[in-house]
């Protein structure tokens, strides 16, 4: 899983390079070995498919939830989706969400604490440090991380979830 969030990543950098050069808003590549790409520059979407599964991104503060999204994982009231992507392959599904609010890392930590506890999600683990708080719920076969960061007048969180 965290090689396919590498291998976005570096895509989703060169699209964003090479974005310019697209004279078209939609465009598939496709390699000897079958695997293809999709690039959506209009909605600044990308789509991945190999023989191991498939991975989506959404950049650009969409406003959407990834597909496979759990509905007992809260969204923070009032804040912007920036950043969305799903990942489906042979080690289970996972989602990752970041989000910006016009809050403090502290309401915003103690609101996913409380919500995630209250959806019947055990806490098991928690870090922090100066700006900077992670979190890890598990229920059932789903974990679900968040990092929740303070920026200068806002907070950021990147909700990660995976099924296994």
């Amino acid at each position: 899983m965290k090689r396919r969030l590498l291998a976005l990543s570096l895509i989703v950098a060169a699209l964003f390079l090479l974005s310019g050069c697209l004279s078209t808003t939609e465009r598939t590549v496709k390699d000897k070995a079958g695997n293809k790409a999709t690039i959506d520059k209009k909605n600044v979407k990308v789509k991945i498919k190999d023989k191991n599964g498939e991975t989506s991104a959404e950049l650009g503060g969409s406003g959407k939830l990834p597909k496979g999204f759990p509905r007992d994982v809260p969204i923070y009231k009032g804040a912007k989706i920036k950043t969305s992507i799903s990942t489906k392959n042979e080690q289970g599904n996972g989602q990752m969400v970041t989000i910006e609010a016009n809050s403090t890392l502290k309401k915003v930590g103690d609101f996913y604490m409380k919500e995630l506890s209250s959806s019947g999600y055990k806490s098991t683990g928690k870090f922090s440090q100066d700006n900077l708080l992670t979190i890890i719920y598990e229920k059932d076969n789903v974990s679900v991380t968040v990092i929740i960061t303070q920026l200068k007048d806002k907070t950021s969180a990147n909700i990660n979830v995976l099924e296994k």
